[in-house]
């Protein structure tokens, strides 16, 4: 007689158990959804820089050597931005 009473306690603590996993499981947290980022447009401020053709070789010679883009204009603009 004891030994069914503690295996129907067992039971009843298993499920209940299983319930509160269940339960957890299922529960929702309530998050407050995430502002909207707000998006900037970048406004084109930099002049292009004036180099002497000597340094505009170096220059290209730099840039190719990493495989960079090293197109005369897309240099001036880029040695100009300071971003």
């Amino acid at each position: 007689m004891r030994r069914q009473i503690l295996r129907w306690y067992s039971m009843v603590a298993l499920f209940l158990s299983l319930g509160v996993v269940m339960a957890g499981c299922g529960a929702r947290l309530d998050v407050s959804p995430s502002p909207t980022p707000t998006v900037t447009t970048a406004v084109e401020t930099s002049m292009p820089v004036v180099l002497s053709a000597a340094e505009l070789v170096d220059a290209r010679r730099f840039r190719e050597g990493f495989g960079l883009r090293a197109d005369e204009y897309w240099m001036m603009m880029t040695l100009g931005d300071t971003r």
